[in-house]
């Protein structure tokens, strides 16, 4: 959408993970959310009728950056399964890092992989039926 090609220019080389229209004190906005290459997460408020950023601000901030890329896990958590990836976010559970992606697989079914930030190794699939 034009929102988030708005939000992106502000971080070139970031990926949307997430975008939502909202209202916010009346005015319909769009809520998206951004990762950039090194892991940093960023919220970006954006008027939905003009086009305009209304604000930004780092959400999560990831201490020890991972070593693969958004890019990478995602082929990662495609390998074994055929479909659609609906998002991938950067998450952390007791101390370690992960990418999560879900895929509308081809078969219908929806997967949640997740994919370790540092070693690109696959640390669960789980299957929602």
């Amino acid at each position: 959408s034009q929102a988030e090609q708005t939000a992106l220019s502000r971080l070139p080389g970031s990926k949307v993970t997430e975008c939502e229209l909202e209202s916010k004190g009346g005015t319909a906005v769009y809520d998206i959310t951004i990762i950039d290459p090194s892991g940093i997460e960023y919220e970006v408020i954006v008027n939905a009728i003009n086009g305009e950023i209304i604000s930004m601000k780092q959400d999560d901030i990831i201490v020890n950056k991972p070593k693969i890329s958004i890019i990478d896990a995602e082929k990662r958590a495609s390998e074994s399964i055929s479909g659609s990836r609906l998002y991938t976010k950067i998450d952390e559970d007791d101390g370690r890092t992960y990418y999560k992606t879900r895929i509308l697989g081809d078969d219908g079914r929806l997967f949640e992989v997740k994919v370790a930030a540092f070693t690109g190794e696959i640390l669960k699939v789980k299957i929602y039926s």
